[in-house]
């Protein structure tokens, strides 16, 4: 079944310095960061449509911004099973965690795009002159609409099928097949 999100999973992480993290004083003990780039998010007026997880999915990190987070360390209690992070330049930022590598999934806008950050992929990627077309990318399709999308596609490849099949004969002898 297809879906609006896209999981990504073991995605590198790596120490930052603190200079990276964001823009302004953070008491920081460490952090980490993806070591690409994310490629672009959908944005709503709630943020970015990111989730974010530890690999055997036992902690989900929740998406906050480093303002926010200065102000959790000021709490006097604070749940040790929460984890945060937020996105600096494209790179997901993970404060105060040991983690080197996560999952997640998303609304990217270029889902195999998203794909290339995981460190799973066995399959050789294309290089050398390759041009990824818009046929080779992931088809993203709510899945209450998938039906419809189905039928509709069907639909065209039979009358196209169709269309090829209902050559008329040009010869004049009366031979169908050579046509």
């Amino acid at each position: 079944m297809m879906e609006l999100f896209t999981f990504v999973d073991c995605v590198e992480l790596e120490p930052a310095p603190v200079t990276k993290c964001c823009d302004f004083y953070l008491p920081l003990t460490s952090f980490t960061r993806t070591k690409q780039p994310l490629s672009e998010l959908y944005s709503t007026t709630y943020g970015v449509i990111l989730r974010a997880f530890t690999l055997n999915n036992r902690k989900e990190f929740t998406f906050i911004t480093p303002h926010e987070y200065q102000y959790t360390l000021h709490r006097t209690y604070k749940d040790k099973s929460k984890g945060y992070f937020w996105l600096q330049d494209s790179y997901l930022v993970i404060p105060d965690e040991f983690v080197d590598r996560i999952n997640f999934s998303g609304m990217f806008l270029q889902p195999m795009e998203a794909k290339k950050l995981s460190s799973n992929i066995s399959t050789p990627q294309p290089t050398d002159g390759y041009c990824a077309g818009p046929l080779d990318d992931t088809f993203i399709c709510p899945g209450y609409l998938y039906n419809i999308v189905r039928q509709e596609t069907v639909k065209d490849l039979y009358g196209f099928m169709m269309k090829g099949m209902s050559v008329e004969d040009q010869r004049p002898d009366g031979r169908e097949n050579d046509k």
